[in-house]
């Protein structure tokens, strides 16, 4: 069957099997642009310390910045922190500001323009009502665990930060906190120092840039668990409740093996400098992908006795994910996700739908290429399902929403655009399909995306005129 064919045959059983799903209509909203941006993060540093029986936190933010234009202030999201001094790092000099509950404005000393970089100080305190969350060890009620989720900017929460996804900057974590508390966060351990009161102050750097939402913190009295090294070089580690070592070592040991696959799948190695998993007591959601730090609920945590199909308590995942498959899906977005990034939500697609098929991708490595299509075919029918349910029906790219949680749509954009993925690559072929992703993916690291430059790399890379195909999708 020829490529050609093979599409057409492709649209047109999806035609035939989608004419009873009538009456379907589009949901409504606002449409959603790229947010328009007057300065560029640089780099971001935060040093905190917690009153943890108060879930109280207390924060230094400095924000190194370059105006995009010329500019006499700076608006950062800052929801309910109670902001205490601002002043620039240069001269300590105090700069004036006046806060929203959702913002504060910080007047410049003079105007700036897209020739200066400079950074502000921020002091403030704030108990976090979401983006991050104190959890009471259920094992020592005395203790807590800290955690963090920042997607839909819940970590305006506990940062003075600027609060969408189309900007990317490096960042630094400096933390304090008592015994036996140890601190987990994006990039490498640069520093741990111990006060003569026994606190500990842990320093963690991420170089790379990635986009606020995928900052991360992890406090708790976790015990360390080891994987073989990927490539041999790239650390992965594994941060379990105590007594839970064997567990994590059960649920995670196939880490190693999905780095790689993925990185040679894709011909573009992983790029971050470690990767740790973590597992927390109810943990804000189902799993989160910050950046070289995944965090899980605990629940993820199993043994050899567990069955295959394994699945944890989770809020946002079809019930036919394994553990396996949510271990996989977040280490894929680490190639699609944060190294590329939408450059809004319109384009969630791109994050979502891709670590979905990289999901369906492991099943083939690690089980079967039966297990694959199971999968593409369990995605399909619940997707038209919900479709016949919920008379609702849109594409992939799609602007007009009124909250975060029409766009993340498990049906439309995990599961349909896993399928779609699916057949894209049926019509390539697997060769043009594996090295174009890995072109895209080198063209526009550590940057966002569109849909167009994904249709544009594929192009670039295999010569095919796919714009029939994203029309259709």
């Amino acid at each position: 069957m020829t490529k050609h064919f093979r599409s057409l045959f492709c649209l047109v059983y999806l035609a035939v099997f989608l004419s009873p799903l009538n009456a379907q209509r589009l949901p409504e909203g606002a449409y959603h642009a790229n947010r328009e941006r007057s300065y560029d993060i640089i780099h971001y540093m935060a040093e905190l310390s917690f009153d943890f029986d108060k879930k109280q936190v207390f924060g230094k933010a400095t924000v190194t910045l370059t105006p995009l234009r010329k500019i006499e202030s700076v608006t950062l999201a800052a929801i309910l922190l109670n902001i205490k001094r601002v002043s620039m790092q240069d001269n300590d000099v105090k700069m004036q500001f006046r806060q929203s509950d959702n913002a504060v404005i910080i007047t410049l000393p003079t105007r700036m323009t897209n020739q200066d970089t400079f950074s502000i100080v921020i002091n403030y305190s704030c108990q976090p009502r979401a983006g991050m969350y104190f959890v009471r060890n259920p094992d020592n009620p005395k203790l807590f665990y800290i955690s963090t989720y920042g997607e839909d900017g819940l970590h305006a929460n506990w940062l003075p930060i600027y609060n969408d996804v189309n900007d990317k900057f490096s960042t630094e974590m400096k933390v304090t906190v008592p015994m036996p508390y140890v601190v987990i966060s994006n990039g490498k351990l640069i520093q741990e120092t111990q006060a003569e009161n026994g606190e500990k102050t842990y320093h963690w750097k991420q170089t790379l840039p990635h986009p606020n939402y995928l900052i991360s913190i992890y406090v708790g009295d976790f015990e360390k668990g080891e994987l073989p090294p990927a490539f041999g070089t790239i650390p992965l580690n594994y941060w379990v409740p105590r007594g839970k070592l064997k567990e994590g070592a059960y649920a995670f040991r196939n880490t190693t093996r999905m780095l790689e696959y993925f990185s040679n799948r894709f011909y573009y190695k992983y790029p971050w400098i470690k990767y740790d998993q973590i597992a927390v007591p109810d943990y804000a959601v189902g799993a989160m992908e910050h950046t070289g730090v995944t965090g899980h609920r605990a629940s993820i945590l199993r043994t050899e006795n567990s069955p295959f199909d394994f699945n944890p308590t989770l809020d946002h995942y079809t019930a036919s994910w394994s553990a396996e498959a949510i271990i996989s899906h977040e280490l894929a977005h680490h190639w699609f996700g944060n190294t590329l990034t939408c450059r809004n939500l319109s384009y969630l697609w791109l994050n979502e739908s891709f670590a979905s098929y990289l999901m369906m991708l492991w099943d083939e490595e690690s089980v079967s290429e039966d297990q694959l299509l199971f999968d593409v075919q369990l995605a399909k029918e619940q997707y038209f399902n919900y479709v016949r349910n919920q008379h609702i029906i849109r594409p992939l790219e799609y602007h007009n929403f009124d909250d975060a949680n029409t766009i993340y749509n498990t049906e439309h954009t995990y599961l349909k655009g896993a399928v779609v993925l699916h057949m894209l690559r049926k019509i390539l072929g697997d060769e043009p399909y594996f090295q174009a992703l890995g072109y895209y993916l080198k063209k526009h690291e550590f940057s966002n995306v569109v849909s167009d430059d994904l249709k544009i790399a594929i192009e670039e890379s295999t010569g095919e005129n796919l714009y029939w195909f994203f029309e259709q999708w």
